[in-house]
């Protein structure tokens, strides 16, 4: 995503060294995939007791359902996925056209709490292992543009769910292998809510960076339980 040269500033101006999501990907995200992979090994036959806990939205997908929950928070993305551990989940892809819109509606909640207009929500989307960094596989087809991002979830797979904004994914300043979502109540700098971009992994709330690229929430997704 390219941004103002304030944003420029800021980040030359930190003197926290850059933190690239891993080759394998986090810790937290395999640890994550594991334990829904672990779920769906001892998945009933009977779908028809599937059910999401309080507060957790379900998705169908295919026979089964997706449970989705989104968290307020200005954490990076690391941080993000590991929250989403805790609860026995990982950042969710997005797998439909339903579930992109509620992400939108949850998003639009959280701005307006926090007196806003718009901010971004951090979802399961990253670079592949094999195209990191980006210098080095840039002429790979499967590491072109979009080619060269996927859900980290496990389980989502539509290349057509990853709506990016035009222009994107850009690898602004060549550390940008996450992603997060545009929500809000409107659209700002050409960034409409819904739309995706590429970030830096370590993005977080800055005072000094503009709210329509600023991390305010996650969204957490897992297997629904068996009654």
């Amino acid at each position: 995503m390219k941004s103002l040269p304030i944003l420029i500033l800021v980040l030359l101006g930190s003197k926290v060294a850059p933190r690239e999501l891993c080759d394998s990907d986090s810790d937290s995200d395999s640890e994550s995939q594991a334990a829904l992979a672990s779920a769906s090994s001892s998945e009933s036959s009977d779908e028809s007791t599937a059910s999401c806990p309080d507060t957790w939205q379900g998705f169908q997908r295919g026979r089964r359902l997706w449970c989705i929950k989104v968290m307020t928070s200005q954490a990076d993305r690391n941080q993000a996925q590991a929250e989403c551990a805790n609860l026995g989940a990982t950042l969710t892809g997005i797998n439909s056209v339903a579930e992109n819109q509620y992400l939108q509606k949850q998003g639009v909640s959280i701005i307006k709490t926090l007196g806003l207009q718009v901010g971004t929500l951090w979802v399961g989307l990253a670079r592949k292992p094999a195209c990191i960094p980006l210098s080095a596989s840039t002429n790979l087809p499967e590491c072109k543009l979009s080619n060269g991002f996927h859900w980290t979830d496990g389980y989502t797979k539509r290349q057509e769910t990853m709506t990016w904004r035009k222009g994107e994914p850009d690898n602004f300043i060549g550390l940008q292998n996450c992603s997060y979502m545009h929500v809000g109540l409107i659209a700002q700098y050409g960034f409409q809510p819904g739309q995706l971009a590429d970030a830096a992994c370590t993005a977080t709330w800055n005072p000094r960076a503009l709210d329509v690229e600023s991390p305010r929430g996650f969204a957490c997704g897992m297997w629904a339980n068996q009654g």
